[in-house]
């Protein structure tokens, strides 16, 4: 790295000399350019030596310009050839840092208009006319422009420097560690044309296709919406490029015949459902969004360690905006914090991207952790809500979500400071306020566990809103889980029983034998000591997974099934092949390859088939899922996967399918299920033109609710099945299947099964990694419920009044059949 410092006589002393000797401190290259080589004299008359003149700079050469005050910046601003670079610098992006009468070179080159920046406040008056946006602060940090007042500020200048330097080192590491993909897989447009001469069969009825469309269809290139086809082409040859760049990029063999043939079974195969990938893999695979940034948001889930909290919470923001739900634990000790000096703030204009937001959450909180600078944030480069966002997909929420969770994380820090809550309490609220944020700033939908000890009374009682009322804004963003670390803790299930009997809450996680074993009772240590916020995935810190699912009910016969899980375990282990934007993430993914190969519709299987036919079937199919992984693994050159199989709860993927989600079962047998759809969106006028059942939203404005009637067949209902029988189906997955965790939450019948509950913790948990219980709600409904229970008689009227549905037309899509 090399900076440039351009000054002549009669700057102002330490205004280049400490910029020059912590620079050179930091391992910098530093050149000082003047009108001509040779020294050249400060006010207090610091001699320095020009090491090149101005007609001598290359830009292109330099990441730095320093630019000092004093009187030489009222000679340098008349040399074109200063202007010219300075113009060079904005133009790239690269970082220009001027202190004092610095910024005049800049108001000269014609730069400064909408900039935020400050200066020697007798050029404040010359900022403004030149467009700039004036603070009286010690430093003012707008995107790749710090400036300072004078010599007294310095500290702040060059603290805002070495900040900025960390993060584009970070970035850069992060940059070189993926790759940008630069192989493409296509597939052949006469298989293509196959696939759109197919007729998608979704499930329940015409609701599992209205949900397709409103959730998972994207915008073409050319302005309309993608149909069932569509989606499987973008799907598949996103997966086969992965597999391609991978294969190419390091120079081992691809046989594009192979995998030609290969990726049209492979379509075929999700066309017709039998496997999908998750619900972010059909939004986002095969998109220039992940072949620019890398594979963060094709993987369902994280967790992170917060014993930095600062650099937790920032991860935290960074992957919930990419999609990613979040495990945290309540690591954070708390020490050596301190409230800082608000009287003096410096500048952060926020920058209008993800990274931006994340942080100035890491800003705000090492303000008070690390003793680093308080910044006064400025939004204004954040674009205004309902504005498009181009990369992810949606529109933008503006600055408001952001404002109120800085307010809130000052507010509990601030707190914690004065002792008015612990350290527990202040994770919690810090990291449930950042998912608050997020489904707030409409990038996606949040979700997190909490992750603490059964002997931490402060985590026990995060969702008593008796003792903490103002928790409840918040503390229902996240699943709160604890941690059995040791035997002992098992005799500790008793209290746990009993919060479960008042709220339901907390979830279990056996941590001994998530370390110990794969499968049940198949030893194989796992360094995982974290987990995903539906508790399927252990996760070691900074640790993503991707998870894949298999449909038993679309498979023709039991070699259908296992070919199926073959496809769904090369997607997932395809996309393990991909790093993400993070290096401490990719650190991680790199050595474990963890991927989740699920199964929904387990509820169904059992009840049609049988528990032996069921076990046998997992027990193959799990051998399969090795195998495949295995030699995918040796031929990409990458160490197998530490673990490959789950069942995760599967929400609306089950849906597009017309299947029972994961291990549970249906909550009714006959039922309405409500969709709701924005009265401006092209599914609205199509649903209403053809007739589906709606009202108008009682709880949101400018919505519209539409109604189909569901049968989910002969599978019980969920009151029919005893807490002990899906307890034992949980051990069961536990030990024949699933080498990670099984999502699973236990119901019960708070009458008839209430007492039993400790019986029923202290028969399991040693058997199993993970649970949670919620008793059957016998509670009153509400309006226009998402799911709603119906008789027989009503189900049959309903379904006979059930229109057909054109979808032909749906935003100007191409003809479908």
């Amino acid at each position: 790295m090399k900076a440039l410092i351009i000054s002549a006589d009669l700057f102002e002393d330490s205004e280049l000399k400490i910029p020059y000797q912590s620079l050179g401190e930091l391992g910098i290259h530093v050149d000082i350019a003047s009108t001509k080589k040779g020294a050249i004299i400060g006010k207090h008359g610091f001699n320095v030596y020009a090491t090149v003149t101005l007609n001598e700079v290359d830009p292109k050469q330099y990441d730095i310009l320093i630019l000092p005050g004093g009187k030489s910046p009222s000679l340098i601003r008349q040399e074109e050839k200063a202007l010219e670079i300075a113009r060079y610098f904005f133009d790239h992006d690269k970082l220009v840092a001027a202190i004092c009468h610095g910024p005049q070179i800049l108001i000269s080159a014609g730069i400064m208009e909408g900039r935020v920046a400050t200066g020697y406040k007798s050029i404040a008056k010359e900022l403004e006319d030149a467009g700039a946006i004036y603070k009286d602060e010690k430093v003012v940090i707008d995107r790749n422009l710090i400036t300072s007042r004078q010599p007294s500020d310095l500290n702040a200048f060059m603290q805002a420097i070495k900040e900025y330097l960390y993060l584009a080192s970070k970035n850069k590491k992060t940059a070189h560690s993926q790759k940008v993909i630069k192989e493409r897989f296509t597939l052949e447009k006469t298989f293509c044309k196959r696939l759109f001469d197919k007729k998608a069969k979704f499930g329940f009825g015409g609701f599992g296709e209205a949900v397709y469309y409103r959730t998972y269809s994207r915008i073409k290139s050319d302005g309309s919406k993608e149909h069932w086809a569509d989606t499987v082409i973008r799907v598949i040859n996103g997966v086969m490029t992965v597999r391609k760049d991978h294969y190419l990029s390091n120079a081992l063999f691809w046989d594009e015949v192979k995998w030609q043939k290969y990726a049209q079974k492979l379509a075929l195969s999700m066309f017709d459902m039998k496997w999908l990938p998750p619900g972010r893999g059909l939004w986002i695979m095969g998109t220039e969004y992940i072949y620019e940034r890398g594979g963060a948001a094709l993987n369902n889930c994280g967790a992170v360690d917060t014993t930095n909290l600062s650099l937790a919470a920032e991860w935290t923001m960074d992957m919930l905006m990419c999609g990613v739900g979040v495990g945290f634990n309540t690591a954070w000790q708390g020490k050596n914090v301190s409230i800082p000096d608000k009287n003096t703030p410096s500048t952060y204009a926020i920058p209008d991207s993800r990274e931006g937001w994340a942080e100035s959450v890491k800003l705000l909180i090492e303000s008070y952790t690390k003793k680093a600078p308080w910044f006064s944030f400025d939004y204004s480069l954040i674009r205004p809500e309902g504005s498009p966002i181009r990369g992810f997909g949606g529109t933008a929420s503006g600055p408001a979500p952001l404002q109120v969770l800085h307010q809130r994380i000052e507010n509990y820090l601030d707190n914690y400071c004065q002792g008015k809550i612990d350290n527990t309490r202040c994770v919690a609220d810090v990291m449930n306020a950042i998912g608050v944020c997020v489904v707030a700033g409409n990038v996606r939908r949040s979700a997190e566990i909490a992750l603490g000890s059964v002997d931490d009374t402060s985590f026990l009682e995060l969702k008593d809103y008796r003792k903490n009322p103002e928790r409840a804004e918040i503390g229902w963003v996240s699943n709160n889980t604890v941690v059995l670390t040791k035997t002992e803790d098992l005799e500790k299930l008793s209290v746990i029983a009993e919060h479960i009997r008042e709220n339901g809450e907390p979830g279990i996680m056996n941590l001994m034998n998530v370390q110990k074993y794969a499968r049940y009772g198949e030893e194989s240590k796992d360094s995982a000591s974290l987990a995903n916020p539906c508790s399927e995935i252990a996760l070691e810190s900074f640790e993503l997974c991707n998870l894949s699912e298999v449909f038993p009910s679309r498979c023709v016969n039991e070699d259908d099934f296992y070919q199926a899980l073959e496809y769904a375990t090369f997607y997932a282990s395809t996309v393990s092949l991909l790093m993400t934007h993070r290096p401490e993430t990719n650190t991680v993914i790199s050595r474990n390859r963890r991927i989740g190969v699920s199964i929904s519709g387990i509820a169904d299987m059992l009840d049609r088939d049988g528990i032996a036919d069921l076990t046998s079937r997992l027990k193959k199919g799990y051998n399969l899922v090795r195998s495949v992984n295995q030699a995918l693994a040796e031929e990409a050159g990458i160490p197998v996967s530490t673990r490959v199989t789950t069942v995760k709860p599967s929400g609306t993927i089950s849906q597009l399918v017309g299947c029972s989600s994961g291990m549970h079962f249906p909550t009714f047998q006959y039922a309405i299920r409500r969709i709701r759809v924005g009265n401006t969106s092209p599914i609205c006028h199509i649903l209403k033109e053809a007739g589906v059942t709606y009202e108008e939203d009682h709880y949101s404005t400018n919505t519209t609710v539409f109604e189909f009637p569901v049968d989910h067949g002969k599978t019980r209902n969920a009151t029919l099945v005893s807490a002990w029988e899906q307890f034992s189906i949980l051990a069961m997955l536990q030990r024949e299947w699933s080498d990670n965790m099984v999502s699973c939450t236990i119901y019960f019948d708070p009458n008839r099964e209430g007492d039993q509950i400790d019986d029923m913790l202290r028969e399991f948990v040693p058997l199993i990694k993970s649970v949670s219980m919620l008793p059957h709600s016998y509670k009153g409904s509400y309006k226009q419920m998402p799911y709603e229970g119906i008789t027989k008689e009503q189900y049959e009227a309903r379904l006979e009044k059930m229109p057909s549905i054109d979808w032909n037309t749906f935003s100007n899509s191409k003809t479908i059949k």
